[in-house]
């Protein structure tokens, strides 16, 4: 387990030196941090690591693979509106009800719009994520937040 977060800290890193990324926070049904690395102009990976207070509490991760920049929509003479959508996983530590004490793994299609301010580098987002859960037995949620990362 530890040569794997080694691993991964690696690979961020060497993102985050190579592509434009981004560090912030989400609220919603999942509150917590949340990042973004560009792989190229139009693709994008995505995570986040965060306490979810909406149905099933506790400590929630999800990674993303996205389409970046799929369509946009002019505001007025500002940088547009950016539409994204992709696919990845989601894990989450359940601490409530009847499911205390288990692990969901399920997959989830976000889809969202999200806007970029240039003085400072922001980036404003909000996404809905459907979200079908595979273990320990199947079910549906969507996932919904609002945020805003740091680019750098």
């Amino acid at each position: 387990m530890k040569n794997i977060c080694c691993l991964c800290i690696l690979l961020l890193s060497n993102f985050a030196l190579a592509n434009e990324g981004q560090l912030g926070i989400i609220l919603g049904s999942t509150t917590g941090l949340s990042g973004k690395f560009n792989l190229d102009a139009a693709h994008a990976v995505d995570g986040a690591l965060s306490y979810s207070a909406y149905d099933k509490y506790g400590i929630n991760f999800h990674a993303d693979y996205l389409v970046n920049k799929a369509r946009q929509f002019p505001v007025g003479g500002v940088n547009p509106l950016i539409l994204y959508y992709g696919i990845g996983v989601r894990l989450i530590n359940i601490r409530s009800g009847v499911d205390n004490g288990k692990s969901r793994i399920g997959v989830r299609t976000p889809i969202g719009l999200y806007h970029q301010i240039n003085n400072p580098n922001l980036e404003i987002f909000g996404e809905l994520a459907p979200v079908l859960d595979l273990t320990p037995g199947t079910d549906l949620s969507i996932d919904v937040g609002l945020g805003v990362r740091f680019r750098f």
